[in-house]
């Protein structure tokens, strides 16, 4: 059976684990391949942006610039990124490709660039159109020689966006990032065609993108590992403490509490073992608390029996007379019994989880003078004093029931004048007298004088606590200097 318990156990610790392992990873791969490609797709533009800004600042340099100069203002400011330029002269119609292409620049075994411009012949053209950023450099150099230029980027509409290539066969058009159109006294001389290097095949990037592939491809493992790992520890740990609690309470089920749990080292576990003491603790209260009912109750019934048996036996012997005397004994004898029989079943009903007390609207004012009313013989024994009246939802026979519980066991109590006071929604009864060293005064067959030779059957307490708890109040007794107080507070 442990063995079951700890394989269920770590099976489902270990499915957990990799599940939320499982989906932290995948939320890393998404995010990862989702910024690669957001990444990718902005590379083209952004190496085109950077080459533009390096051609800027170089030409702030030039004065006196001739063509040969400009040109290599272009050539030179490329970088690793860049593998060339398409350079077309507007004038001859000349195709020109200066570097290499992204693909052959991308390959390890031809240097980085070639620093010299390769003719490419018409038979080798094509015509390709996409959207690319446009930028428009126009400079002006006048009789004196002096040289101003100004740029102007596009790259915002699809119209102005859109331009039409005529490239080599052997350019994709996935490889051009940008063009710059370069004007020198208000005519266009010449196109520049940035090359980009795709952003996997730089090898910056290469070496960044290949390490974090390789990372996640070492995570997966070590979290499987790790999962097994943590599985096995927390399974076995936590099967030892649930072996603990079975067995614990498999001693409870066949009457055994003599158990102690050992402290848990998790929270949860502690809590369970908590409730398992806790658990132990009443059920062994209860079980001491049916005793002393089966004892309480076999003695309490037992008396107007024995009185019952007396008078019989009496009768039969000749003892006694079959007078008025007789009878009334035997009345009274048979009333006590069945009071408390009445009493039990009664107390019963209460603790029966479906019973629902039946809720109106009540007066607490008018509910003490009609329970007060009812002791004609005692009337002059009880004072009522209404400090503050009022009306609550709530039912009006368990209350009075609870009312003359309480009043009862303070007329037996005290032989002189008790209190009824109202004071919003409390209740208080108070008499002369003193409180026993009893553990639970609302305890079955518990009874003020701690003796069994009172009237009463000692569950006139308990149904007035039951009743409170019904209706989601509480009852309070308690000892003031030389009176007993017992509360209702609704």
């Amino acid at each position: 059976m442990r063995v079951r318990v700890l394989r269920r156990y770590f099976f489902r610790i270990f499915f957990s684990l990799l599940l939320v392992t499982s989906l932290i990873v995948a939320i890393q791969v998404v995010f990862l391949l989702t910024s690669m490609w957001m990444a990718g797709v902005n590379w083209p533009r952004f190496v085109a942006h950077e080459y533009v800004n390096r051609v800027i600042s170089a030409m702030d340099s030039l004065d006196h610039p001739t063509m040969n100069e400009t040109l290599d203002v272009f050539t030179q400011s490329m970088d690793d990124r860049v593998s060339g330029l398409l350079i077309r002269n507007v004038r001859t119609g000349d195709l020109l490709l200066y570097g290499r292409t992204p693909q052959s620049a991308a390959s390890d075994d031809v240097p980085q660039k070639d620093q010299h411009l390769v003719d490419v012949t018409s038979q080798d053209q094509k015509v390709v159109s996409k959207s690319s950023d446009v930028y428009n450099i126009s400079a002006q150099l006048d009789e004196e020689g002096d040289f101003t230029y100004s740029v102007t980027a596009i790259a915002g509409s699809e119209d102005s966006s859109v331009v039409t290539y005529t490239v080599p066969s052997f350019i994709n058009e996935k490889d051009i990032a940008a063009t710059i159109f370069y004007e020198l006294n208000g005519e266009l001389i010449t196109c520049f065609d940035i090359l980009v290097i795709n952003m996997r095949n730089y090898e910056s990037n290469r070496y960044i993108i290949d390490a974090t592939i390789m990372t996640f491809t070492w995570i997966i493992p070590i979290c499987l590992a790790i999962a097994v790992i943590v599985s096995i520890l927390f399974s076995r740990r936590d099967t030892r403490a649930i072996v603990r609690f079975q067995e614990a309470l498999d001693k409870i089920a066949h009457g055994d509490y003599s158990i102690t749990l050992p402290r848990q080292h998790t929270f949860e576990l502690e809590e369970i073992a908590r409730s398992i003491e806790r658990l132990k603790v009443n059920l062994e209260k209860n079980r001491l608390a049916r005793k002393e009912w089966i004892r309480s109750i076999a003695h309490d019934l037992n008396t107007p029996i024995s009185s019952i048996r007396l008078l019989a036996e009496g009768l039969e012997d000749g003892v006694y007379q079959a007078d008025e005397y007789f009878f009334s004994s035997l009345k009274k004898e048979i009333g006590d019994l069945s009071q408390k029989v009445t009493t039990v079943r009664y107390y019963t009903s209460l603790m029966d989880p479906d019973f629902r007390p039946d809720l109106h609207a009540v007066r607490l004012s008018e509910l003490i003078a009609d329970v007060v009313s009812s002791y004609a013989d005692d009337i002059e024994r009880i004072r009522v004093e209404i400090k503050a009246d009022a009306q609550i939802e709530t039912d009006y026979a368990l209350l009075s029931r609870a009312l003359h519980e309480l009043i009862n066991n303070a007329l037996q109590a005290d032989s002189g004048r008790i209190s009824v006071s109202l004071d919003h929604n409390i209740i208080e009864i108070r008499n002369k007298g003193c409180l026993p060293d009893h553990p639970d005064l609302f305890e079955p067959w518990a009874r003020g004088d701690n003796s069994r030779h009172s009237g009463g059957c000692g569950l006139g307490l308990p149904v007035t606590g039951q009743i409170m708890t019904i209706l989601d109040g509480k009852v309070e007794i308690s000892q003031q200097k030389d009176e007993v107080s017992a509360r209702l507070i609704l």
